[in-house]
């Protein structure tokens, strides 16, 4: 009988199935850069970076800087880095293993001071808990001296985390395709979504028109636009403009995020180059026209991708306009944790001088979080 080769054991090439078991590991980095650290005041007792997720999951961790951390025996000044767990995704999941390097990287991007953390199996991260780390990771007077090139433009340290996170036992089951008529390709072919994707780029059968903001005008479909939003929906019902001109004029968006949306509504798909230029336009025109999927879509967008110290009091005020309590509540714990950076930025100041709701929901965070 003939025989094939699976995970490095021979197995009959009749086998109507096949399965796998193996430890999962995630492997993953990330660059901290914390500008102007020459300029934190002595009494900070540290700063953490903003939230980061390695690549497919839902986990967050963080790291946390003391500038300056006395050593007892030598009088030495040190900076510290620690590693810790935010939060983690998965039923029943309260920890991760993890072993790590966390290295400070002078102005070339060469890893001047290292630590590694290599136990076997890992270290024990639990959410929101003792995080592990490096007490005295690098000499601040080193650090600081301009000679040893480590501080970058605008004073920047550069911190890189290297993360090899170990989860569990993950089996996968295959099913032979010896006896399958038709490949997945070709049965792929025909699905819903390849079908909605053909329709899309051909209009067959359109029968409304959408004029944008920008005079430009693309041909959809009364059903479908209806199936995915109450507004057309209503649009379609009544004795509307729209009903009787068989044309909806969307006069505060621009063709490109009209365009988005369309493509959403018959794929569920967004491209990540569209939500990298227009997040904000495509939260605003998710909630005009009642698409909770493609708002949350783009809130995970912003929330991982986008938010940072210059943007945060932009996207606060998006998330607030468009009730978007979720990200909101995260914008406003990235700002809590990073406010002396924050509060220095131009935006900050416009925000404050509208007399916004902004107090009122740091005040409710800040109690949520005593609790």
């Amino acid at each position: 009988m003939p025989r094939v080769k699976l995970s490095g054991v021979n197995i009959p090439a009749k086998s109507s199935s096949s399965s796998e078991t193996k430890f999962s590991i995630t492997k993953f980095t990330h660059l901290w850069a914390l500008a102007q650290f020459n300029l934190i005041p002595d009494d900070i007792e540290f700063v953490c970076s903003p939230s980061f997720s390695p690549p497919e999951s839902k986990d967050e961790w963080f790291l946390k800087i003391r500038p300056k951390c006395r050593d007892d025996f030598t009088q030495f000044d040190y900076i510290s880095v620690h590693l810790f767990l935010r939060k983690c995704f998965g039923k029943g999941i309260t920890e991760i293993r993890a072993n790590y390097a966390i290295h400070i990287l002078d102005t070339d991007g060469d890893k001047r001071f290292s630590a590694v953390c290599s136990n076997k199996g890992g270290r024990i991260f639990k959410a929101n808990y003792e995080g592990h780390g490096f007490k005295h990771m690098a000499p601040r007077s080193i650090i600081l001296e301009h000679n040893q090139s480590i501080l970058g433009p605008d004073s920047t340290l550069n911190i890189l985390v290297e993360i090899t996170a170990y989860g569990n036992f993950e089996s996968k089951y295959t099913e032979s395709s010896m006896n399958k008529l038709y490949s997945n390709t070709e049965i792929e072919q025909h699905s819903l979504l390849s079908n909605m994707n053909s329709l899309l780029n051909t209009m067959e059968n359109a029968d409304i028109s959408v004029v944008t903001s920008d005079g430009k005008t693309m041909k959809c479909h009364k059903l479908l636009l209806a199936n995915r939003s109450k507004v057309f929906e209503a649009m379609m019902l009544h004795d509307t403009n729209e009903k009787a001109t068989e044309s909806i004029k969307i006069a505060d968006f621009y063709y490109s995020v009209v365009e988005a949306m369309v493509r959403f509504i018959y794929t569920d798909k967004v491209d990540d180059v569209v939500l990298a230029e227009y997040a904000t336009q495509i939260i605003m025109i998710a909630d005009k026209y009642d698409l909770p999927l493609l708002c949350r879509i783009a809130e995970e967008y912003i929330a991982s991708k986008l938010l940072n110290f210059e943007t945060a009091i932009q996207y606060y005020e998006i998330a607030d306009f468009c009730n978007c309590e979720k990200l909101k509540l995260r914008i406003l714990e990235f700002i809590l944790e990073n406010s002396n950076k924050i509060c220095a930025t131009s935006e900050w100041q416009k925000m404050i001088a509208t007399g916004s709701n902004f107090y009122r929901d740091v005040f409710l965070v800040m109690i949520n979080k005593s609790k």
